[in-house]
């Protein structure tokens, strides 16, 4: 009898072990208790809030933004001041093609070629930020163009007649016993001589800087480079162009300066 009961007794105990250590594992899985690594876990990883370092006001950044770029800003002086803003001026057509003649036909036939009545308007944009932009008006562009061919037509027939001694007519005649026109002469002339493409095309970008009445500029953003400048004076709403630098990129030709610029 005593033996049954023990046996009896140590499947009991058995099962209720067996019980016990079953409901454990479903508290931890569960999460109800946490396992004791786990528990170790915590304890190390765990920070103290005291310790633990608060995000970012979010109008820190916007804020540095702002001072980053209003230091970016360049200062502008009362003398650069004084240049910034839209000019314009009226300027002969001869102020730019009057050097390609000259290499062509020479200092003393540039008389023939008569532009006092043909002007480019041309806009110069100086802007706060050093930026720049030089261009000449599209919207008289053809008219422009037109007027520029006629002159350089007339201009040519009459040098060469002068340079033949013959009449205009005895001149068309005397090219066609050879197979050659006068006209078709003098447009090559002037495809030779001019670039009026190029010319009323013409639009340029850069930066400049003005210092003791120079006003230096850059060409398609290279470098400033201080051989390369126009001397000017300012006076209230105007703008002179005294001289250009012979090594600057703007030729324009010295028998037409000084060029005023009014603002607006």
């Amino acid at each position: 009898m005593k033996s049954n009961f023990k046996k009896l007794l140590a499947a009991a105990l058995a099962m209720l072990l067996v019980f016990s250590l079953t409901a454990c594992r479903r508290q931890i899985r569960s999460g109800d208790v946490a396992p004791d690594d786990e528990d170790e876990t915590v304890e190390t990883t765990a920070s103290d809030p005291a310790e633990t370092t608060a995000p970012a006001d979010p109008a820190e950044p916007t804020e540095r933004q702002d001072s980053e770029s209003e230091d970016r800003t360049p200062e502008i002086d009362e003398e650069t001041a004084a240049v910034i803003g839209e000019w314009t001026a009226d300027v002969s057509a001869g102020a730019f093609l009057n050097s390609g003649l000259r290499e062509a036909v020479g200092e003393t036939s540039l008389n023939y070629f008569n532009f006092e009545d043909i002007a480019v308007h041309v806009r110069l944009t100086l802007r706060s930020d050093f930026s720049y932009t030089l261009e000449l008006d599209k919207d008289a562009y053809e008219q422009t163009k037109q007027n520029i061919i006629e002159t350089l037509r007339a201009g040519f027939i009459k040098l060469f007649v002068d340079q033949t001694g013959l009449s205009e007519d005895d001149l068309r005649k005397a090219l066609s016993i050879t197979g050659e026109n006068l006209d078709d002469n003098v447009e090559e002339k002037i495809e030779q001589t001019t670039d009026i493409e190029g010319i009323l095309g013409t639009k340029m970008t850069g930066y400049f800087k003005y210092e003791d009445g120079k006003l230096y500029y850059t060409v398609d953003d290279a470098e400033l480079d201080p051989n390369q400048f126009a001397i000017i004076q300012i006076n209230v709403g105007e703008i002179t162009v005294v001289e250009m630098s012979e090594e600057g990129k703007i030729h324009i030709d010295k028998a037409f300066l000084p060029i005023i610029f009014r603002k607006g």
